[in-house]
């Protein structure tokens, strides 16, 4: 065997062995969905997108990280993949992290705000032409524009389990101790975020509110090895 290959051999050996090992443990994977409506307006406009305004429906799908969990507070960090369609004007796809403030002291309700930012990758919904040598006009393809967003909110959401009552999992860095994961929840949030640039010489910054309705739930991923 040729030397220098001696040392990944004796490692991949010794990994199989540590996952051959009779040990099983969790790995808990949180993650939410929403659905929302988003509209082209300061905050409180729109009648809160709910009630007399056009509908551009939106999904969102997120990834959760805690950072600190307390009887009364709670610091989390999501990670979010969206996609919304406004008629007539564009359709956009959000990449970006928030993170939330969420008060646990009432036993069926939290109330949560916070602040976020990232990638938003804009499409127009109009067709654009443009006049060629012939003289005729051609459709222009159109791969969108890079652009940034800014967001905060404020929301609700409703626990699904009675508090203290959670079923508890085993720790994926220790094979006696437990804990208790976050509960699966119904929540309602209310965003406020900017787009920029969006036109430079008229409108910079295009404000938007979206209205988003979700559930977050915790997937339990069982790992050898542990």
């Amino acid at each position: 065997m040729n030397k220098g290959k001696l040392p990944f051999s004796l490692f991949f050996f010794l990994w199989q062995s540590l996952l051959a090992q009779d040990s099983t443990g969790y790995r808990l994977l949180p993650f939410s969905i929403s659905i929302f409506n988003n509209q082209t307006s300061l905050p409180l406009g729109m009648k809160l997108g709910m009630t007399q305004s056009p509908v551009h429906p939106g999904i969102c799908f997120s990834y959760l990280h805690t950072w600190k969990n307390e009887t009364r507070n709670e610091w989390q960090q999501s990670f979010k993949l969206g996609n919304y369609y406004h008629r007539y004007s564009q359709y956009g796809i959000q990449l970006y992290t928030e993170i939330y403030y969420r008060y646990k002291r009432f036993k069926w309700l939290y109330p949560e705000a916070g602040i976020g930012a990232g990638y938003l990758h804009a499409f127009p919904d109009l067709q654009q032409f443009k006049l060629n040598s012939n003289g005729q006009y051609e459709k222009i393809k159109n791969w969108g524009r890079s652009q940034s967003m800014i967001s905060t909110f404020i929301g609700l959401s409703a626990p699904m389990h009675k508090k203290g009552k959670l079923p508890k999992h085993t720790c994926t860095t220790c094979r006696q101790s437990t804990y208790t994961p976050p509960p699966n929840r119904l929540f309602i949030t209310y965003q406020f975020w900017m787009q920029a640039p969006f036109v430079k010489n008229y409108v910079p910054l295009l404000p938007n509110t979206s209205l988003h309705i979700g559930y977050a739930f915790t997937i339990k991923q069982k790992i050898k090895g542990v």
